[in-house]
């Protein structure tokens, strides 16, 4: 993690002109959004990662390559993320944590947010009348959500929490 500055969108996002499959991409992100900047991305992405760690959503970036964007659209200067269908699973996923992972600065507002859930009022809120399949995936995500505050407290030791809660 740095107090780095961040480059402009047009080049942080080069590499993506590299590959057939996301070429369209990165002509698609600078053609609707003249004016986002990398920060503002950045977070977005931050935001998708934790939301999919969370909830466990391992198909949000295909590994086909011809799928590239499919399930994690760009409207308007901001991320769609479409296809929560493969969320709630009752056990962890390497996949989602290896992306997790690769996220070292976060929403402040997001995370005091999920600070602040109370566990029994946000599982009647996502499962009213949960099964046991329901149950088993709930506690899961509740396991998420303490993986990630702690990460988020050990990053925010060793850097400050003023860098790792960087975004808005």
């Amino acid at each position: 993690i740095e107090n780095a500055k961040f480059a402009p969108l047009r080049e942080a996002l080069q590499s993506l002109q590299g590959s057939q499959y996301t070429k369209k991409l990165y002509t698609e992100i600078l053609r609707q959004s003249p004016d986002l900047t990398t920060e503002q991305l950045a977070s977005q992405i931050s935001q998708v990662l934790v939301f999919d760690y969370l909830i466990g959503n391992w198909d949000r970036f295909s590994g086909v390559p011809e799928w590239a964007g499919v399930n994690c659209q760009f409207k308007d200067n901001k991320i769609v993320s479409i296809d929560n269908g493969a969320s709630f699973p009752a056990y962890s996923n390497e996949k989602v944590y290896e992306r997790f992972m690769m996220a070292e600065r976060f929403s402040m507002h997001m995370i005091d947010a999920l600070r602040a859930l109370d566990k029994g009022q946000t599982f009647k809120l996502l499962f009213p009348e949960p099964s046991k399949y329901e149950t088993e995936a709930f506690e899961q995500f509740w396991k998420q959500r303490s993986s990630l505050l702690t990460r988020i407290d050990s990053l925010s030791q060793t850097y400050g929490s003023k860098r790792v809660l960087s975004f808005e």
